[in-house]
């Protein structure tokens, strides 16, 4: 027989090698009796938190019973909060898990609050929302991806608003033509974090006479745990508002009233104070 016609034979016999060896392969492991890795919650914590969100960290461990090392391919999950879906995703995976032995798996998955439903409703309520993330973790093996699922659920603090209050209202200039004031406003930062410079909008009410509207300023910074001051400027007309100016002269209450808005997050501002004499 020609060699040429040898050579077909040849590489017929060697794939069916091939494929028998595979198949001896997957019988050995299915004798040794493949056990399904299992997927171990361990704990979770709230990392980054800020005034934009908070990421969510779940802590599992990942164990291999079998005698060959298997790979963690990919992590899915979906985030709901307070029973509604927020988000949802795919993380990075590549863990390798060795035989007999066990890999820890941290699930990070960030909440904006933006996205809480009701946010402005449940930051004057609550001080925890409560939040779900299911999903599953795909495990390579020889015999294919196993999922495995997760479910965890729990609650999360939520940031507080920033509390506002006048500490002075004083004139810096007046003349027949108008009345210069400073209010001096002073923004409360009871969390653990930072707030970010920012932007106040704002309206004027003195005594029963809407002054202002669409007034703004820029907001400092505020440290955690911390207070910040600034100082807005507002020129009142002594013909447009003579009558808001006189009861301001008299002791009428002044009221501060707007939005404050520090990065994405936007907070109602009222606060209320009086001319200093």
């Amino acid at each position: 027989m020609p060699m040429n016609d040898r050579r077909p034979s040849a590489l017929l016999a060697a794939a069916l090698a091939l494929t028998l060896s595979g198949c001896a392969f997957l019988q050995r492991i299915a004798r040794g009796g493949f056990e399904p890795p299992r997927l171990s919650y361990q704990s979770w914590s709230a990392d980054q938190l800020d005034l934009e969100g908070v990421t969510i960290a779940l802590h599992y461990q990942l164990e291999n019973p079998n005698q060959i090392g298997l790979d963690l391919r990919r992590l899915a999950y979906k985030l709901e909060v307070e029973g509604t879906q927020v988000g949802e995703g795919v993380l990075p995976a590549g863990i390798q898990v060795p035989p007999r032995g066990t890999a820890a798996v941290a699930i990070p998955v960030r909440l904006r609050w933006r996205d809480v439903p009701r946010l402005a409703e449940i930051l004057l309520s609550q001080a925890e929302v409560g939040y779900r993330i299911t999903g599953s973790a795909g495990v390579g093996s020889a015999l294919g991806t196993i999922d495995l699922p997760f479910d965890h659920r729990d609650r999360v603090a939520i940031p507080r608003p920033p509390s506002f209050r006048i500490e002075n209202i004083g004139v810096r200039n007046a003349s027949l033509t108008d009345l210069a004031i400073d209010v001096r406003l002073r923004i409360e930062n009871g969390n653990g974090f930072p707030l970010p410079v920012g932007a106040l909008t704002y309206g004027l009410r003195i005594g029963d006479h809407d002054l202002l509207a669409g007034g703004s300023h820029p907001l400092a910074a505020v440290p955690p745990g911390g207070h910040a001051v600034i100082s807005i400027p507002i020129r009142l007309s002594t013909i447009g508002a003579a009558e808001g100016i006189a009861d301001l002269l008299s002791g009428a209450a002044v009221r501060l009233h707007g939005l404050a808005g520090f990065g994405a997050v936007e907070v109602p501002v009222e606060a209320q104070g009086a001319l200093k004499r």
